[in-house]
Formats: C-alpha cells, structure tokens, sequence
C-alpha cells in the first residue's frame, strides 16, 4: 500500500478476499465454523486466503437480534430498521433483481434470505424524528485498541470498516427507489439524508484512527449491471460530494 501511494511498482498486488456466507465457508473450509475465538478465527483464515490485513473494528451502524426462530432470525438496527434474516441452507444462492417501485424491499436485500421488514424512513416526513447514535461514545469502540496491538504485533495492517457514503443511505435508513428518487425530485432530502450520514461517518472514522488503525475501509455500491444508480454528471457540486 505505501509502495502504491509513491508509485513504485511492486511484485504483488494485494487484495482481500472473503466468504460470503457460511454456506460458502463450509463448502470450502468448514473448519473455520468450529472456530469461535475471533482472533484464532482470522488468523486460521488468514493462512487459507493469504491475508495482508486484520478488521480490528467498527464504527458503522449496529444490529441485534430481537428474535430467533427455526427459519429465521428478527434483526433491528439501532437505527430502527428491522429485517428478517433467513437461516442459509445448501441450496440457497443469491437472486438479485431490480426492485420494482412498488416493492418494499431495497435492492441490496433481494436475496433468497433477507426480507426488510421496516424502513427507519418510509416516507419524507420520518426523517424529523429520526435520531442517530452517538458515533462519539466510547463503548462502540471497545476492543480495537487491543486488536490493533495484536495485529500490528503479528505483521498485520490494522483496519477499521465504516459505512460507505453512498449506499449506506439505502442500506440502513431507507428504501432503494425513495433514495434514487429524492435525488432527482427533492435534492434538499437528499442531500440532508447524505449529510446526516456522511458526518457520522466521518466522526467514526476519525474514532477508530485515533485508536490507532492505519486504514479505513467500506463499502459502497453505486451501480447496478448496465450502468450507475446515479449521474456523476448531476453531483458535481458540494451537496452530494460524499457520494
């Protein structure tokens, strides 16, 4: 990575590669799902996939179960999503597709496993009652000090994860369709949605640099198969820059 922001060539080009699911993981190393200890976790998948770096936290959005039944299992974000996460089985496999304007489901979720029971914002007025987490409080950061410690002790580049910019508003507060809409039909939502979510980002970020990270990482989906969620052409200004 320090060779890459110099611009000198380098023998290897390292990348991070992981399984996606526990279907996946059992398939190819099921030996890592009788592994509980997450430090022992990672360091026997680093071994089968040639890790560069350690994830030592995260300052995104947090989930809990709420309920957990023999099909599935109740999950709400502290946002106030709530989803119905299926318990995978050999013969699932991804099914996306575009989401129709109708449809209450975004479309990160069109899986065979995953059902958005609520959106935090269904319609333009939520977004006044809507209250975020504080991304400032300590105990959302707990463990990544030592984690850090041990990656960097062990060879590793210590990686903190933060919610991406973009995708992150139809990830987690609200549906696929009403996010695209809004930046073409009202740019004051949007950008209010985008702001309200780029700076918490932001300040977790900056939580997990200072105890003592080297890199961030995230994801953000911003195209589909034929081309962009978005025009680059139309967020050229500062409102949606983050995207």
């Amino acid at each position: 990575m320090v060779a890459t922001y110099l611009h000198e060539e380098t023998p290897v080009v390292p990348q991070e590669i992981g399984f996606t699911d526990d279907v996946t993981t059992r398939k190819l190393a099921p030996e890592l799902l009788t592994i509980t200890d997450a430090r022992k976790r990672f360091m026997a998948s680093a071994k089968i996939l040639d890790h560069f770096s350690m994830g030592c936290g995260g300052g995104g959005i947090q989930e809990k179960v709420v309920k957990a039944c023999p099909e599935y299992m109740l999950v709400e974000t502290e946002l106030g999503m709530v989803k119905k996460q299926y318990r995978l089985k050999d013969q699932h496999q991804a099914a996306w597709r575009p989401a129709a304007p109708s449809e209450r489901a975004d479309i990160r979720t069109l899986h065979n496993w995953t059902e958005i029971v609520k959106h935090p914002i269904e319609r333009k007025e939520d977004l006044a009652g809507l209250e975020m987490p504080d991304p400032d409080d300590p105990s959302r950061y707990e463990g990544v000090e030592e984690n850090v410690e041990w990656a960097l002790k062990l060879g590793y580049l210590p990686v903190g994860g933060i919610n991406g910019f973009f995708a992150n508003v139809w990830y987690n507060f609200l549906p696929f369709n009403l996010w695209l809409r809004a930046m073409v039909r009202d740019r004051l939502f949007a950008e209010k949605l985008a702001a309200l979510n780029g700076e918490f980002n932001l300040r977790a970020g900056k939580n997990l640099l200072e105890r003592g990270v080297e890199c961030l990482q995230w994801g953000d989906d911003m195209g589909y198969k034929k081309g962009m969620f978005f025009s680059p052409r139309g967020l050229q200004g500062p409102h949606l820059a983050l995207a």
